[in-house]
């Protein structure tokens, strides 16, 4: 019999695998390319080929959690996940990467992608997303401008992808953005100011008929739990008209099988928690009826030991 210990660390190497598996093909330039379309303003009328080619270098992956509060000493260097600012703490993101356009204006932007399964937590990622915008902007001081000259700071952009979100708030996409308010006289005229933007993106995750927004829509095939491989994959090329690389096709067809057999362990876990209540139950009436171990043993043609054990698991409950 398996231990709840066993049981738990298995299920966290599962999920872990998956966790890895889903940035991976996040990271996918196709992927990003769709992303930054529908989600920053400076790409909104490229087309997908050309955004692709406006992704520099090979966007960064990280799975280190964020630390905040503790000091270090660390300086930054090149364009890694891992955000490290002399005498801040460090801040890891899933995926980061520069993009740069092709006009005559060369506008540069920072995009950070995040994946969250959980929908809820003891903050609001409302709160944590800002933190990583300020973070991003934070650092780019004497790597993308000096004190001397802040208007080379460089726009930054944050975007979350919600695996789970509630029926009520699936299927939606909310930015967040600085504003101008003119509160007193006349409207003055501003020098840019909207350096970060924040987008939270809530896949329907099944939870209702297929989306008719192009982004949520290809994220919800890339991502459903409900198409193997082969669908994705054809659901991508005619409806998406992505390119199944070698790569992707490859990232893709892990992804499946991490989920499938997360998918088959968890009925394997039901399966045996119901066989386990009952043992319990059919253990517990025997005792009530003042009957031995050894007799309920044999009754329900059991080793003694498992009836030992599930005796004191049933004891342990009741403490």
């Amino acid at each position: 019999m398996k231990t709840h210990l066993s049981h738990n660390i298995e299920k966290t190497e599962f999920e872990s695998q998956y966790d890895e598996n889903v940035k991976a093909v996040l990271a996918d330039k196709q992927v990003l390319a769709r992303i930054a379309k529908y989600r920053t303003e400076e790409f909104k009328d490229y087309e997908i080929s050309e955004i692709m080619e406006c992704i520099e270098g090979n966007p960064e992956l990280s799975r280190i959690p964020v630390y905040p509060g503790k000091n270090r000493k660390d300086s930054v260097v090149g364009m890694n996940t891992e955000s490290k600012v002399s005498n801040e703490g460090e801040v890891t993101f899933d995926i980061r990467f520069y993009m740069l356009t092709r006009d005559k204006k060369r506008i540069k932007i920072i995009v950070n992608v995040e994946a969250q399964k959980k929908y809820y937590q003891k903050y609001h990622f409302e709160s944590r997303a800002v933190f990583y915008c300020a973070r991003m902007i934070s650092e780019q001081l004497d790597r993308e401008f000096t004190d001397e000259n802040y208007d080379e700071l460089k726009k930054v952009y944050s975007i979350w992808i919600f695996f789970e979100a509630p029926k009520r708030d699936s299927d939606t996409i909310t930015e967040y953005y600085i504003a101008k308010k003119d509160i007193y006289g006349r409207p003055v005229k501003s020098w840019k100011y909207d350096y970060l933007s924040i987008s939270f993106i809530r896949l329907s995750a099944g939870k209702k008929e297929n989306s008719k927004h192009r982004l949520i829509h290809m994220l919800d095939t890339l991502f459903s739990e409900k198409l193997d491989a082969q669908s994705k994959k054809k659901i991508l090329e005619t409806e998406h008209q992505m390119e199944m690389t070698r790569k992707l096709e490859g990232e893709i067809n892990t992804m499946c099988n991490v989920s499938l057999g997360i998918r088959e362990r968890a009925l394997a876990e039901g399966l045996e928690q119901g066989e386990k209540r009952k043992l319990y139950h059919q253990i517990q009436m025997k005792l009530s009826r003042e009957q031995s171990l050894e007799k309920i043993a044999e009754d329900l043609m059991e080793d003694i030991n498992t009836i030992k054990e599930a005796v004191r698991e049933m004891t342990g409950e009741k403490q």
